[in-house]
């Protein structure tokens, strides 16, 4: 009976995506994408939790500098927040990751004018995670109103 249960409970989630905005994967040295077995972002009940999102532009191409990668990172997360009913003033956690300390400091400058009340939110240095030139890496769980 719980497995049988278990498994309606986990039937409601619903897998979102948008054109925009580019799947979680990686590129190796010959340029090839392989995407990583996880969903950019998935409904489930009133709530909405995203992949990890680079700043990488519609093409999968990362932008410059840490200010561009956090504003493309999170006008990414907006769309995904769209598409599933909600946006960011409902975002209730969010996990900023970074590849070096230094980064702090722009990363919040761009990222305190995303949000007019801001969510809990959990920052970290991520040294050796990313591919290189990758600065920057968001992900949210949002609720839908």
């Amino acid at each position: 009976m719980y497995e049988i249960s278990m498994c309606n409970f986990l039937m409601d989630k619903e897998r979102v995506t948008v054109d925009s905005v580019p799947e979680a994967g990686k590129r190796d040295s010959a340029g090839n994408f392989t995407p990583a077995p996880v969903s950019n972002a998935i409904k489930f009940g009133n709530l909405v939790f995203t992949t990890a999102k680079p700043g990488r532009d519609s093409s999968g191409k990362l932008v410059d500098g840490i200010e561009g990668q956090t504003k493309q990172a999170l006008d990414n997360i907006a769309a995904l927040l769209r598409a599933a009913g909600t946006d960011m003033e409902h975002v209730l956690k969010a996990w900023v990751y970074v590849t070096d300390i230094k980064y702090f400091e722009p990363m919040n400058k761009v990222y305190s004018q995303c949000f007019r009340v801001p969510p809990a939110r959990t920052f970290l240095v991520a040294h050796g995670w990313f591919e290189e030139d990758q600065l920057v890496e968001i992900e949210v769980i949002a609720g839908i109103p």
